[in-house]
């Protein structure tokens, strides 16, 4: 299961997935391409001068400065994970404080 939680506190937004989905062999999993994509669309989306990134296997940090664009990038991800997490519950718990 992809444990992801996104929050802010303070002047700072952050996104942290841990785990792997664990709904079809490796290569074919389309719920961990679905997250993986999501949080490579939202490290590129997010200006550099105010994001800390720490990515790997079963493992994604986000940290942003909390502006405008910074909040929309991040309620996008957490309004398309919601809907993920809604088909397939066994394979991602999401807590989010965004909205």
């Amino acid at each position: 299961m992809i444990d992801i939680k996104i929050c802010k506190a303070g002047n700072t937004l952050s996104f942290c997935a841990i785990g792997h989905a664990d709904h079809a062999p490796y290569g074919y999993d389309i719920v961990c391409a679905g997250v993986s994509g999501l949080v490579i669309g939202l490290s590129s989306a997010l200006d550099s001068d105010n994001i800390h990134t720490d990515i790997s296997s079963g493992r994604a940090v986000i940290r942003s400065k909390n502006t405008r664009d910074a909040r929309c990038c991040f309620r996008l991800v957490q309004k398309a994970l919601e809907l993920i997490a809604a088909e397939y519950p066994e394979n991602i718990k999401l807590t989010a404080d965004l909205i």
